[in-house]
Protein backbone atom coordinates (compact mmCIF):
# COMPACT_ATOMS: atom_id res chain seq x y z
CA UNK A 1 0.00 0.00 0.00
CA UNK A 2 2.81 2.41 0.88
CA UNK A 3 4.40 1.77 -2.50
CA UNK A 4 1.11 2.61 -4.25
CA UNK A 5 0.75 5.81 -2.22
CA UNK A 6 4.28 6.98 -3.00
CA UNK A 7 3.90 6.04 -6.67
CA UNK A 8 0.74 8.11 -7.07
CA UNK A 9 2.22 10.94 -5.06
CA UNK A 10 5.34 10.83 -7.22
CA UNK A 11 3.22 11.21 -10.35
CA UNK A 12 1.34 14.13 -8.80
CA UNK A 13 4.63 15.83 -7.90
CA UNK A 14 5.57 15.87 -11.57
CA UNK A 15 3.04 18.65 -12.00
CA UNK A 16 4.29 22.12 -11.04
CA UNK A 17 0.66 23.04 -10.37
CA UNK A 18 0.44 20.41 -7.63
CA UNK A 19 3.72 21.61 -6.12
CA UNK A 20 2.44 25.20 -6.08
CA UNK A 21 -0.84 24.17 -4.50
CA UNK A 22 1.09 22.08 -2.00
CA UNK A 23 3.40 24.94 -1.03
CA UNK A 24 0.77 27.67 -1.04
CA UNK A 25 -1.65 25.69 1.13
CA UNK A 26 1.11 24.88 3.61
CA UNK A 27 2.13 28.53 3.92
CA UNK A 28 -1.48 29.70 4.15
CA UNK A 29 -2.20 27.17 6.91
CA UNK A 30 0.93 28.23 8.80
CA UNK A 31 -0.30 31.82 8.70
CA UNK A 32 -3.87 30.96 9.75
CA UNK A 33 -2.99 28.61 12.58
CA UNK A 34 -0.28 30.96 13.78
CA UNK A 35 -3.18 33.23 14.69
CA UNK A 36 -5.82 30.68 15.72
CA UNK A 37 -3.71 29.01 18.39
CA UNK A 38 -2.13 32.14 19.87
CA UNK A 39 -5.05 34.56 19.58
CA UNK A 40 -6.52 33.63 22.96
CA UNK A 41 -3.22 34.10 24.80
CA UNK A 42 -2.73 37.50 23.17
CA UNK A 43 -6.21 38.73 24.11
CA UNK A 44 -5.83 37.45 27.65
CA UNK A 45 -2.55 39.34 27.92
CA UNK A 46 -4.29 42.49 26.71
CA UNK A 47 -7.41 42.21 28.86
CA UNK A 48 -6.72 39.73 31.69
CA UNK A 49 -10.27 38.52 31.03
CA UNK A 50 -11.20 34.92 30.29
CA UNK A 51 -14.63 36.13 29.23
CA UNK A 52 -13.12 38.31 26.49
CA UNK A 53 -11.01 35.39 25.31
CA UNK A 54 -14.17 33.34 24.94
CA UNK A 55 -16.02 36.21 23.30
CA UNK A 56 -13.21 36.75 20.80
CA UNK A 57 -13.07 33.05 19.94
CA UNK A 58 -16.84 32.93 19.45
CA UNK A 59 -16.78 36.05 17.26
CA UNK A 60 -13.90 34.73 15.18
CA UNK A 61 -15.53 31.34 14.63
CA UNK A 62 -18.97 32.78 13.88
CA UNK A 63 -18.22 33.68 10.23
CA UNK A 64 -17.22 30.08 9.57
CA UNK A 65 -20.86 29.07 10.00
CA UNK A 66 -21.79 30.86 6.79
CA UNK A 67 -18.55 31.48 4.86
CA UNK A 68 -17.84 27.90 3.64
CA UNK A 69 -21.19 27.48 1.81
CA UNK A 70 -20.88 30.93 0.23
CA UNK A 71 -17.28 30.40 -0.85
CA UNK A 72 -18.21 26.96 -2.15
CA UNK A 73 -20.97 28.37 -4.36
CA UNK A 74 -18.69 31.14 -5.63
CA UNK A 75 -15.92 28.62 -6.34
CA UNK A 76 -18.33 26.61 -8.51
CA UNK A 77 -19.30 29.71 -10.47
CA UNK A 78 -15.94 31.43 -10.68
CA UNK A 79 -12.26 30.52 -10.39
CA UNK A 80 -11.32 28.32 -7.44
CA UNK A 81 -7.81 29.75 -7.58
CA UNK A 82 -9.26 33.23 -7.13
CA UNK A 83 -11.28 32.11 -4.11
CA UNK A 84 -8.18 30.62 -2.50
CA UNK A 85 -6.31 33.83 -3.29
CA UNK A 86 -9.02 35.84 -1.55
CA UNK A 87 -8.60 33.81 1.63
CA UNK A 88 -4.84 34.43 1.57
CA UNK A 89 -5.42 38.16 1.04
CA UNK A 90 -7.72 38.32 4.09
CA UNK A 91 -5.05 36.65 6.20
CA UNK A 92 -2.35 38.96 4.85
CA UNK A 93 -4.48 42.02 5.71
CA UNK A 94 -5.70 40.94 9.13
CA UNK A 95 -2.44 39.74 10.67
CA UNK A 96 -0.59 43.10 10.43
CA UNK A 97 -3.52 44.74 12.23
CA UNK A 98 -3.08 42.26 15.04
CA UNK A 99 0.67 42.83 15.02
CA UNK A 100 0.20 46.53 15.79
CA UNK A 101 -2.91 46.18 17.99
CA UNK A 102 -2.63 47.82 21.39
CA UNK A 103 -6.19 47.24 22.57
CA UNK A 104 -8.91 44.59 22.51
CA UNK A 105 -11.12 46.36 19.89
CA UNK A 106 -8.23 46.74 17.44
CA UNK A 107 -7.22 43.12 17.94
CA UNK A 108 -10.80 42.03 17.23
CA UNK A 109 -10.81 43.94 13.94
CA UNK A 110 -7.76 42.00 12.78
CA UNK A 111 -9.12 38.68 14.04
CA UNK A 112 -12.48 39.19 12.31
CA UNK A 113 -10.77 39.98 9.00
CA UNK A 114 -8.78 36.75 9.17
CA UNK A 115 -11.70 34.63 10.43
CA UNK A 116 -13.43 33.99 7.04
CA UNK A 117 -10.12 32.92 5.50
CA UNK A 118 -9.95 29.69 7.48
CA UNK A 119 -13.52 28.66 6.66
CA UNK A 120 -13.09 29.67 3.03
CA UNK A 121 -10.23 27.24 2.54
CA UNK A 122 -12.19 24.19 3.64
CA UNK A 123 -14.53 23.61 0.65
CA UNK A 124 -12.24 24.96 -2.08
CA UNK A 125 -8.95 23.18 -1.39
CA UNK A 126 -10.20 19.60 -2.00
CA UNK A 127 -12.42 20.76 -4.86
CA UNK A 128 -9.52 22.21 -6.81
CA UNK A 129 -7.49 19.02 -6.33
CA UNK A 130 -10.40 17.00 -7.76
CA UNK A 131 -10.72 19.39 -10.71
CA UNK A 132 -7.02 19.21 -11.52
CA UNK A 133 -6.25 15.54 -10.90
CA UNK A 134 -9.55 13.69 -11.06
CA UNK A 135 -11.18 11.55 -8.41
CA UNK A 136 -9.88 8.02 -9.02
CA UNK A 137 -6.94 8.50 -6.61
CA UNK A 138 -8.38 11.52 -4.87
CA UNK A 139 -8.16 9.99 -1.39
CA UNK A 140 -4.43 9.42 -1.73
CA UNK A 141 -3.61 12.81 -3.24
CA UNK A 142 -5.83 14.73 -0.83
CA UNK A 143 -4.52 12.75 2.14
CA UNK A 144 -0.89 13.58 1.33
CA UNK A 145 -1.81 17.20 0.61
CA UNK A 146 -3.48 17.33 4.03
CA UNK A 147 -0.30 15.98 5.62
CA UNK A 148 1.64 18.88 4.16
CA UNK A 149 -0.91 21.56 5.05
CA UNK A 150 -1.25 20.18 8.57
CA UNK A 151 2.52 20.38 8.93
CA UNK A 152 2.34 24.04 7.92
CA UNK A 153 -0.45 24.54 10.46
CA UNK A 154 1.75 23.06 13.18
CA UNK A 155 4.75 25.26 12.32
CA UNK A 156 2.83 28.57 12.39
CA UNK A 157 1.88 28.52 16.09
CA UNK A 158 5.38 27.39 17.07
CA UNK A 159 6.91 30.34 15.19
CA UNK A 160 4.58 32.83 16.87
CA UNK A 161 5.08 31.26 20.30
CA UNK A 162 8.84 31.23 19.91
CA UNK A 163 8.75 34.87 18.89
CA UNK A 164 6.88 35.71 22.08
CA UNK A 165 9.43 33.84 24.21
CA UNK A 166 12.33 35.66 22.56
CA UNK A 167 10.92 39.18 22.14
CA UNK A 168 8.07 39.32 24.64
CA UNK A 169 5.70 40.35 21.84
CA UNK A 170 3.41 38.63 19.34
CA UNK A 171 4.21 41.19 16.66
CA UNK A 172 7.24 39.45 15.12
CA UNK A 173 5.48 36.12 14.74
CA UNK A 174 2.38 37.66 13.23
CA UNK A 175 4.41 39.74 10.79
CA UNK A 176 6.14 36.53 9.70
CA UNK A 177 2.79 34.79 9.30
CA UNK A 178 1.52 37.74 7.24
CA UNK A 179 4.58 37.38 4.99
CA UNK A 180 3.72 33.70 4.49
CA UNK A 181 0.17 34.65 3.51
CA UNK A 182 1.53 37.16 0.99
CA UNK A 183 3.79 34.44 -0.45
CA UNK A 184 0.81 32.13 -0.84
CA UNK A 185 -1.13 34.60 -3.03
CA UNK A 186 0.97 34.41 -6.24
CA UNK A 187 1.54 30.68 -5.76
CA UNK A 188 -2.22 30.12 -5.66
CA UNK A 189 -2.94 32.33 -8.64
CA UNK A 190 -0.20 30.64 -10.70
CA UNK A 191 -1.57 27.17 -9.98
CA UNK A 192 -3.33 26.73 -13.32
CA UNK A 193 -4.83 23.38 -14.43
CA UNK A 194 -2.11 20.88 -15.36
CA UNK A 195 -1.36 19.78 -18.90
CA UNK A 196 -1.12 16.00 -18.69
CA UNK A 197 0.63 15.74 -22.05
CA UNK A 198 3.58 17.93 -21.06
CA UNK A 199 3.85 17.46 -17.31
CA UNK A 200 5.50 14.01 -17.36
CA UNK A 201 9.18 14.12 -16.55
CA UNK A 202 11.46 14.17 -19.62
CA UNK A 203 13.31 11.13 -18.23
CA UNK A 204 10.19 9.00 -18.74
CA UNK A 205 10.54 7.86 -22.35
CA UNK A 206 7.24 5.97 -22.18
CA UNK A 207 4.61 7.96 -20.28
CA UNK A 208 2.08 5.84 -18.42
CA UNK A 209 -1.04 4.78 -20.40
CA UNK A 210 -3.31 6.88 -18.24
CA UNK A 211 -1.34 10.00 -19.17
CA UNK A 212 -1.63 9.20 -22.88
CA UNK A 213 -5.34 8.55 -22.68
CA UNK A 214 -5.92 11.70 -20.63
CA UNK A 215 -3.95 13.76 -23.12
CA UNK A 216 -5.94 12.46 -26.10
CA UNK A 217 -9.36 12.62 -24.46
CA UNK A 218 -11.71 15.21 -26.06
CA UNK A 219 -12.23 17.39 -23.05
CA UNK A 220 -11.06 20.82 -22.03
CA UNK A 221 -9.66 19.87 -18.61
CA UNK A 222 -7.39 16.78 -18.61
CA UNK A 223 -7.44 14.74 -15.44
CA UNK A 224 -5.12 12.24 -13.85
CA UNK A 225 -6.79 8.82 -13.78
Amino acid sequence: MLRQIMSRFGVALQYPEFRRLWTSNATAQAASWGLIVTRGWFIYGQSQSSFLVGLATFAAMGPNLIVPPIIGVLADRFSKRTMLGVTAVLTAVGLPILAVADSFPVAMVGALIVAPAFGGLLPVRPAILADYFGTRHFGTINGIAMLVTTTGGAIGPWVVGRGVDVTGSYALGWWLCAALAVLAIPLLLLSTPPDIATAIRPSLTHPPPEAKSAASAPRSLPRLR
